[in-house]
């Protein structure tokens, strides 16, 4: 995956392989690209639950369909699809990674992506 390139050659900055990862929009792919996450393969690498906190940490306010977005994204489902034990567990896992200590990830924001 690599970012979009316009018949200009110039690049749009995007992020997609032959599409953009299902699930996710305009405003959830610039949170994503603001955190350093910008391929399917970075979701798949860190993991939903990751990927929402660092969302979080970064200042960004994700609604829970972001985390079961990125999950759908990982799957090739849609985020209304997924199960709703699924729902329960991923909640879960966000809960528990809160309640222990870990590296808050604090990237260091271009000032566009501080106005999201």
């Amino acid at each position: 995956m690599s970012p979009t390139t316009r018949p200009s050659g110039r690049t749009t900055g995007r992020v997609t392989t032959s599409k953009t990862p299902r699930n996710l929009g305009p405003v959830s792919m610039k949170w994503l690209e603001a955190v350093g996450v910008h391929t399917l393969a970075d979701i798949e690498d860190l993991g939903p639950v990751e990927v929402y906190l660092r969302v979080e940490d970064a200042g960004f306010l994700p609604g829970r369909n972001l985390l079961w977005a990125l999950q759908g994204a990982v799957l090739d489902l849609a985020w209304a699809d997924i199960p709703p034990d699924m729902k329960q567990q991923l909640e879960g896992e966000v809960a528990a990674a809160r309640d222990t200590e870990r590296d808050i990830f604090q990237p260091e924001l271009p000032e566009i992506a501080r106005k999201l």
